[in-house]
């Protein structure tokens, strides 16, 4: 009876240490898996180095320990194969710090460098992680502070955060790691003071291209009064700065303002004047007298095309035809348009077409000429088979016609004190009365 029931205790410990032991291996195994699955959704992987390695359909024991970059040991305190090792440097991940590889609780070393990785790092992920020997998080986007919990893995060896925009104190406990080898944190916008390691010499290196880190290696610190000086003297010159660019930048705008509008102001009061004398010669006519005129400007009405203008035929109720040129651009050739008004408004020539009247509204400039029956002389210049022989020039009366065109632009170079330039001068734009 006594050994019976010794034999039934023995079984009963058998079951249980062997149910427990199972339980352990079950609870390890999907931890773990749960830390590579968080991994696979929460970063973005643009080159696919996940989609086909981390496959979780497979189910046998250990699975994962197969995937790329991860790798796994047998602990101490484990009775099974754990993931100790995630290396995914360099492959062009994007997101977050994965914030659930805290599952992965046996991890040794972790190496997410050269990614694009962003955000802050976790403040409590490595009370999570204290068998952290080798941390790489180097040559990243991370932001914010290095979080006050890497003090906790005290087997930390290596620890790279160069690379990145760190910002605020590095952890003054941090010195406290008697493991730590090697440290970087350069490439930040860390400030304050530098930890001083008893055990392990840090180079100047380690910290360089910061905010205001200070203290050996480094300057040491300034005290906080000498400090506040340097401060404020530096601020002051670079708000001095700043305030005479700004004022110099508002007196130039204000100047050339004011130059503009003066400008402007002479050159309206010079087309006023202009205008004015105008109305002596010639007629002003409106805009819409034009308009009706030449049938809203109708295709079928252009009679020619020039460089600044299209030419236009016009019927004035009881008046003979008129010739309306449109200036195209009434901005860049306002110059132009003043400049006909004042020659031609006043001047007459035989051998020029004369100006009759002017139209200026608003952005709308035109001119009145004379129309001149006969066309102009390209198409006398090239008269098409089946047309009439009484269009075909002789010489004599293209002789006459040459001396006409030399005597016009004579009297516009030479006659007056200004010179008017035609700018267009070719065959379409002489016309034939």
């Amino acid at each position: 009876m006594a050994h019976g029931t010794r034999l039934a205790i023995a079984l009963v410990h058998i079951f249980t240490w062997s149910f427990l032991y199972i339980l352990e291996m079950s609870n390890g195994h999907e931890s773990d898996m749960y830390c590579l699955r968080s991994i696979k959704e929460s970063i973005q992987d643009p080159h696919n180095h996940f989609k086909h390695s981390w496959d979780f359909s497979n189910r046998e024991e250990g699975f994962f320990c197969n995937f790329v970059g991860v790798h796994c040991e047998m602990p101490d305190s484990a009775v099974e194969r754990r993931i100790s090792n995630i290396d995914l440097r360099s492959k062009e991940l994007k997101g977050n710090f994965p914030r659930e590889i805290k599952n992965c609780s046996f991890l040794t070393h972790l190496d997410l460098s050269g990614n694009e990785l962003s955000g802050t790092i976790p403040s409590d992920i490595f009370d999570f992680l204290p068998s952290l020997k080798f941390l790489d998080l180097s040559s990243n986007n991370f932001t914010g502070e290095i979080p006050k919990s890497v003090v906790n893995c005290h087997s930390l060896n290596v620890l790279r955060l160069d690379n990145n925009r760190l910002t605020g104190l590095i952890p003054p406990k941090i010195n406290e790691l008697r493991s730590l080898d090697k440290f970087s944190v350069a490439n930040n916008l860390l400030s304050g003071p530098v930890p001083v390691f008893s055990c392990h010499k840090i180079p100047s290196e380690s910290y360089a291209n910061n905010l205001g880190l200070c203290g050996a290696p480094l300057e040491p610190c300034l005290p906080s009064t000498k400090k506040f000086i340097v401060l404020f003297k530096e601020g002051f010159v670079v708000g001095w700065s700043i305030a005479m660019v700004s004022v110099a930048v508002v007196m130039f705008r204000n100047t050339l303002r004011f130059l503009m509008k003066k400008a402007t102001t002479k050159k309206n009061k010079k087309i006023k004047k202009a205008m004015s004398q105008m109305e002596r010669t010639v007629i002003r006519m409106s805009f819409t007298e034009i308009s009706q005129a030449t049938g809203n400007f109708n295709i079928h009405k252009v009679i020619g095309l020039g460089k600044i203008g299209m030419m236009y035929k016009a019927m004035i109720p009881n008046c003979w035809p008129l010739a309306v040129k449109r200036l195209t651009n009434c901005q860049s050739h306002e110059t132009q348009f003043l400049s006909e008004l004042s020659a031609l408004g006043i001047l007459r020539h035989d051998n020029l077409v004369p100006l009759l009247g002017y139209c200026s509204e608003q952005n709308e400039k035109l001119l009145v000429y004379k129309y001149i029956l006969h066309g102009n002389l390209y198409d006398w210049l090239h008269v098409g088979e089946g047309e009439h022989k009484d269009k075909i020039l002789e010489w004599p009366l293209r002789t006459k016609i040459a001396i006409g065109i030399a005597r016009g632009l004579s009297w516009l170079h030479h006659k007056y004190d200004f010179r008017v330039v035609h700018l267009n001068l070719g065959s379409n734009s002489i016309l034939l009365d």
